[in-house]
């Protein structure tokens, strides 16, 4: 056979080949718009849906509890919701319906068949959540007491929420700083002398009166808003005047100060918390390393509340 005529079979081989692969290639997953999903009344399904919906980007979503729903599956047949979510899988399901491959626990999602793209793009997403350990992630967030009712956060939301709006702070974010201080348990103290709910230490109170919740949220509060307003003027904007206001309350504001000013005189920009953090390694008798860590842990505190609890 001569060259030019292998090259003309070869040729029609490559066309072949490509006309099949336009055959068989797969449309793309599109995600849904709107998810109605009747849940379990437990945190951990509920935040697993949220996150689902948070990396999707849908448009809109309903969230209702699955204990409360007579027939689920016949809801789901006939169209009154798009997802259920099942602590185990069930015995059995109805033939127009399918659940996805199970999460870590053993939680399913059930969807109808017909949603084939949506079932598809479920189980990619479940899967990569379990491979990139995010699943055992939130599994410990819940086990370390940061949400155990879909109710409230702690039994002083009401005194929370009068307490941050002196502040003009949502509920949540206080909620945070109070979880991280002292797991909401109000007997606490630390080998520093700090007391109650937000660790307060105090000359003007005797450890009685700081034990009472309503006068500590009240002392805690009033420092942070007296904090927030001495770091405004360095602060780039509210959200890094909302970390140097945090990383003074656990720091002491002395120490943040005089973090700024050794920034100021490296030259590194001192409008942001994450700037003038890297200089602490410079800055005698502070080692820092806890303050930074309670800056991230009441961030991601306030955003895990943010996630199922209204403002």
């Amino acid at each position: 056979m001569k060259q030019w005529e292998r090259y003309i079979i070869l040729c029609a081989v490559l066309l072949a080949i490509c006309s099949l692969g336009r055959q068989l290639r797969v449309k793309p997953v599109r995600p849904v718009e709107d998810l109605c999903c009747y849940v379990p009344s437990s945190a951990l399904e509920v935040a697993l849906v949220q996150k689902f919906c948070e990396d999707h980007t849908l448009g809109s979503k309903l969230v209702q509890p699955l204990d409360s729903i007579p027939s689920p599956l016949d809801s789901l047949i006939g169209g009154q919701a798009d997802l259920l979510v099942f602590r185990e899988a069930p015995d059995s399901l109805p033939g127009g319906l399918a659940s996805s491959i199970p999460f870590p626990n053993g939680t399913v999602w059930v969807l109808r068949k017909t949603e084939s793209h949506a079932l598809l793009m479920i189980n990619r997403w479940i899967a990569s959540l379990s491979s990139e350990q995010q699943f055992k992630r939130m599994q410990r967030d819940f086990h370390k007491g940061k949400s155990v009712n879909l109710e409230g956060i702690s039994q002083y939301d009401s005194a929370v929420k009068r307490c941050a709006a002196t502040l003009g702070w949502d509920w949540r974010l206080l909620s945070a700083i109070i979880y991280n201080e002292s797991r909401f348990h109000n007997e606490a103290n630390s080998s520093k002398g700090a007391v109650g709910l937000m660790q307060i230490r105090s000359r003007k109170y005797t450890a009685d009166t700081l034990l009472i919740p309503s006068v500590n949220l009240e002392i805690g509060t009033n420092y942070l808003g007296r904090l927030r307003q001495l770091f405004g003027p360095f602060a780039a904007d509210s959200v890094e005047c909302l970390k140097f206001t945090l990383a003074a309350y656990n720091a002491g504001e002395g120490r943040i100060l005089t973090t700024i000013q050794k920034a100021r005189e490296l030259g590194v920009d001192t409008g942001r918390w994450d700037s003038v953090a890297s200089v602490i390694p410079e800055v005698p008798g502070f080692k820092g390393k806890q303050t930074i860590a309670y800056v991230n842990n009441v961030l991601d505190t306030y955003n895990f509340y943010r996630c199922f609890y209204q403002e």
